[in-house]
């Protein structure tokens, strides 16, 4: 039978669980076999498994990045018995716990004595709680004297590790000296900044994601431009925040002032703003908004430009000087912006290397490898302008390989 076979082959393989019917998905038996075998399998299973207390807590056992694919409208995200086993495994379960749960002293401080960082999935007023504060920033290496308040206990532990910002009250996080500290320490901490401190130039600076100043001397001549997803709000991955910085460490990419659109607060005559169907472009014949685009004085893109004319502004600037843009798409695909980023590529005549993968994190390898794409390209002369793929996954991890090179 079907069920024989598919027990058979996840035996050999967890992966193939994924070519499974949706019926076989939810045979217990089945996707044990698969996680036993492939742990991150599990993320092929039926809903309703995914539900399952006993398949859900083996899972996580074996590979704590399996808790994203668990039911988050699961009824045991409310027992208290249940979390507090599963955050033993892997505390950064309490993000689905219950509000009730997170409010929870005593699973709270079962977390951050594991794992400080933790804490930012606490309720908020848990997060002013002495002993708990504490206790996470001891978790996470801080040295600390008896009589610190909480608030200095926080900044201990920014100054320890930006992404620690996650774990302040939101008085905090709307507090720019906090926030400039933490982006100072680690710029992917800016995500969790609020009072709109994640687009404020100061704080931008600080986490090395302003690459805007026309006097800053660049090695290259060229200019680059990043096509990302947003990922500067705390419901954003930190993928595109990592890649930028990861390609400002490169030995190679960072030697060409890049554009990060990230770092501007801009408007848009799309009322949606990423709607593919609306007809602008980012010229001056399509956008809708010509009087705000350009600032009068510097003659260039300002925070009330359309986001399109100031990215399609960069695109040109980037085709003017030989450059190029980087399109990172995450594990998800591509956001509906940078579809629209892609056919202004294709009107500008620029040349776009995608990235894509399989996986959810960043290594350093993984930017090597779209570092040697682009200096191949250089080396060679710059004549192929075809878009080209550049695979930045694990090879040992299910994946749809794509052509090197596809027309725009």
């Amino acid at each position: 039978t079907a069920r024989e076979s598919m027990l058979v082959a996840v035996k050999r393989d967890g992966f193939c669980l994924r070519f499974a019917s949706n019926d076989i998905k939810n045979d217990k038996e089945v996707v044990m076999a698969a996680v036993n075998s492939r742990s991150r399998a599990f993320e092929y299973a039926g809903e309703n498994l995914k539900k399952n207390k006993e398949v859900v807590t083996a899972a996580v056992q074996l590979h704590g990045n399996n808790l994203q694919h668990i039911g988050k409208d699961a009824e045991f995200w409310g027992d208290r018995d249940f979390v507090l086993a599963l955050v033993d495994v892997n505390g950064k379960a309490l993000e689905f716990a219950s509000n009730d749960i997170k409010r929870d002293k005593d699973v709270v401080m079962a977390v951050v004595q594991k794992n400080g960082l933790f804490l930012r999935y606490a309720n908020d007023d848990l997060k002013k709680d002495r002993e708990v504060v504490m206790a996470a920033v001891k978790n996470i290496g801080c040295s600390v004297e008896d009589g610190m308040r909480w608030q200095d206990l926080v900044l201990a532990g920014i100054n320890k590790d930006g992404n620690f910002l996650a774990c302040a009250n939101e008085d905090l996080r709307a507090n720019k000296d906090m926030v400039l500290a933490a982006a100072s320490q680690n710029g992917t901490a800016l995500k969790f900044a609020l009072n709109n401190l994640n687009q404020d130039p100061d704080c931008l600076k600080a986490a090395r994601l302003f690459d805007e100043l026309e006097t800053e001397a660049y090695i290259r001549p060229e200019k680059a431009v990043l096509s990302i997803k947003f990922s500067l709000a705390e419901s954003c991955t930190i993928y595109a925040t990592e890649f930028a910085l990861a390609m400002k460490n490169d030995e190679f990419l960072g030697k060409f002032k890049t554009h990060n659109p990230n770092a501007w607060c801009k408007d848009s005559c799309d009322p949606n703003f990423t709607d593919i169907g609306h007809p602008c472009r980012g010229s001056v014949s399509t956008c809708q908004m010509q009087s705000n685009n350009l600032d009068l004085a510097t003659q260039r893109p300002c925070s009330q430009s359309c986001w399109r004319f100031a990215f399609r502004f960069h695109q040109q600037e980037s085709k003017d000087t030989d450059g190029f843009m980087i399109q990172v798409e995450e594990k998800v695909g591509l956001g509906g912006g940078q579809k629209i980023e892609t056919e202004m590529a294709k009107e500008v005549g620029l040349k776009v290397f995608r990235t894509y993968t399989n996986h959810s994190d960043l290594e350093g390898w993984m930017v090597d490898k779209i570092s040697k794409a682009v200096k191949e390209w250089y080396d060679s002369g710059c004549t192929n302008l075809d878009l080209e793929n550049v695979f930045v996954g694990y090879p040992s991890y299910p994946h749809t390989e794509r052509p090197k090179y596809e027309r725009l």
